[in-house]
């Protein structure tokens, strides 16, 4: 599936596409297993969360019971590649793992932010895609 009538396509991964729902929401679409593993990752990342460190994750609104779609709150601002937002990021990231979340897939090889995963909401840093994220178990 690769358009939703009357909805306009914001972005396209290897296992997923994002459209614009409304003012107020984007739907990921899964297109293949390993997007509908992301969805599903996503979601139990977002319920795993601490409250205190949901800030960090965009939220999710609703989904389907099989994972093939999410709808997310829409974060418009992507997060620029400064050092001050790398900073910003490393701290989120350490809170995370405090909280047996393992982020992945968010900084780059050479230490930059992938800025079609991270947003800013209210001058915070907002991880908008988190499938690839991992829980650990605990010890």
């Amino acid at each position: 599936m690769s358009n939703i009538k009357g909805k306009r396509k914001l972005g396209k991964g290897h296992y997923r596409q994002v459209f614009n729902f409304s003012n107020t929401s984007v739907l990921k679409l899964a297109v293949s297993k390993k997007g509908i593993r992301s969805n599903r990752n996503e979601v139990k990342v977002y319920k795993h969360a601490r409250k205190k460190n949901r800030k960090y994750l965009g939220k999710i609104k609703k989904y389907g019971k099989n994972y093939t779609w999410i709808l997310m709150k829409k974060y418009r601002s992507r997060a620029k590649n400064t050092e001050a937002n790398q900073i910003r990021l490393k701290r989120i990231i350490k809170k995370l793992r405090r909280n047996n979340i393992k982020p992945m897939d968010i900084v780059a090889r050479n230490g930059k932010i992938k800025r079609g995963n991270v947003a800013i909401y209210k001058k915070r840093l907002v991880i908008i895609d988190y499938g690839k994220f991992k829980i650990r178990k605990k010890k």
